[in-house]
């Protein structure tokens, strides 16, 4: 398959798939690491971005500061960390899919059921709020943060349109501009009423509806067009 790109861009958000075809964008992490992480979001979602303190975080871990910064530079990569764990739950080779077999509405599919359930979850629910409130006041929060990713996942996708599009399977004119329209039509309004808690969470059946829909729209608005038939003589 001719696609190449970065690895770690490589990838876009599966449900099913993502069993199927365990991480391989990042290293299993180290159990201290783990801990840290832990502990940090713990943290944050106690006393948000600003409040948070690396001692406090130290402190909540049960590591010295030393140990703390040899693993992160400082909150916004600790928290951008956290945003990409959050992201390699939902990643999935794009590559080993296809060639495993799976066509465009299969992938789009379990892409945006994945996707869809990670972002309702009161987990990200949560980082997403901490993100909105004090990206403004920490820049370099919303860099990390889309560089951990956002970012890697659209360029995935984006990536994976290209080529559909090169074999004649789909017909994407931008296909940067159609990863990011296709993540912003499963989140709907359905993400925005939660986020402020005018809805309840989700159900399942819903999310499924709403992804099928979703993938069913995009697929009809880029399906490459028919070549016209030829009339025969004297017809």
């Amino acid at each position: 398959m001719a696609i190449k790109a970065k690895k770690q861009a490589f990838a876009a958000p599966v449900e099913a798939l993502a069993c199927a075809h365990p991480g391989t964008i990042l290293p299993p992490m180290s159990p201290k690491r783990a801990a840290i992480e832990k502990a940090a979001a713990s943290v944050f979602l106690r006393d948000g971005f600003a409040g948070a303190s690396m001692e406090a975080i130290a402190r909540e871990a049960k590591v010295s500061k030393a140990t703390l910064y040899s693993h992160f530079q400082g909150k916004d990569d600790l928290f951008g960390a956290i945003v990409r764990n959050n992201c390699q739950q939902m990643l999935v080779d794009i590559e080993s899919s296809v060639a495993a077999g799976l066509g465009p509405r299969e992938l789009l599919l379990a892409v945006g059921l994945k996707f869809l359930k990670k972002m309702m979850s009161d987990e990200v629910m949560a980082v997403y709020r901490i993100l909105v409130s004090e990206a403004p006041r920490f820049p370099a929060l919303g860099r990390a943060v889309q560089n951990a990713g956002p970012g890697p996942s659209c360029n995935g996708l984006a990536d994976y349109f290209r080529h559909q599009t090169a074999l004649g399977l789909l017909a994407v004119g931008d296909a940067d501009v159609a990863a990011d329209q296709f993540f912003g039509a499963l989140l709907g309004g359905i993400h925005f009423r939660r986020l402020i808690c005018v809805d309840a969470q989700a159900k399942p059946s819903e999310i499924k509806f709403r992804v099928a829909t979703a993938v069913d729209a995009f697929l009809a608005a880029h399906q490459p067009k028919a070549p016209p038939t030829k009339r025969r003589k004297g017809a």
